[in-house]
């Protein structure tokens, strides 16, 4: 028995050295060695940057609003030029909508009141440095934004020029891509965004009371989801 013990002490303490030796020649063959600096950030900076972005998007106010109306999407496009290094400028189009919650998950625009947000703005990014195959960005757009409101009741009456509303957004976004390629990134964004449109149930025929701090204030949205960025143009050093 000792000498069976012995032999599997002799194997397991053989497998702990060769794992360590496995892992130290394939950590100095990745990294070069220690004659081989470590490779410090990336600075490439492409002279356009076209975007592409899809998203889930949750109200966050006004209290009605979020009370009788969910998230469905969010879209975005936009077409960004290089400023100086790390800060582009360009514009951005959006289509958000949102829809009155029903029971059924995940009914989208069948028969229930719908609020589309089509928004158009210039926007201001910055590009990190590549660290490793990850990228990180920011940016804020602003602009104008047209509301329509479709599948209303029957029973309401169309204001003069139909339903629908203008508003000024403001909107956020931060997005983490993973280098596909030198000119492909493809990661997670996360979008926060506001506009100067209070939301009344009336309008859309909801005939619940609400308090007046229920019915006032702006209107926000959190959305989250992918997007892709390509860089186009001759890139810079």
């Amino acid at each position: 028995m000792k000498v069976i013990a012995r032999n599997k002490v002799r194997k397991f303490v053989s497998l702990v050295a060769a794992v360590m030796l496995t892992v130290s020649v394939f950590g100095q063959a990745t990294t070069g060695g220690d004659q081989m600096p470590s490779s410090g950030p990336v600075y490439t900076f492409f002279p356009y940057v076209p975007e592409l972005g899809g998203e889930l998007i949750y109200p966050l106010s006004n209290y009605a609003l979020r009370d009788n109306f969910g998230g469905v999407y969010s879209v975005h496009g936009s077409f960004q030029r290089l400023l100086v290094n790390r800060l582009y400028a360009g514009i951005e189009v959006q289509d958000n909508q949102i829809s009155v919650a029903t029971p059924v998950t995940f009914r989208v625009a069948i028969a229930t009141t719908n609020i589309f947000f089509n928004d158009v703005g210039a926007k201001l990014a910055y590009y990190s440095s590549e660290a490793s195959t990850w990228q990180f960005s920011c940016s804020v757009t602003v602009g104008e934004s047209w509301l329509t409101f479709t599948k209303m009741p029957d029973t309401l009456k169309a204001p003069p020029g139909g339903f629908g509303k203008q508003a000024i957004f403001f909107c956020g976004r931060i997005f983490e891509g993973y280098k596909v390629n030198d000119e492909l990134r493809i990661g997670l964004e996360v979008t926060y965004s506001y506009y100067n449109y209070t939301f009344d149930p009336a309008y859309v025929g909801v005939s619940t009371e609400y308090s007046s701090a229920q019915k006032s204030g702006g209107t926000s949205f959190i959305g989250w989801g992918f997007g892709l960025h390509y860089f186009l143009g001759k890139p810079q050093h």
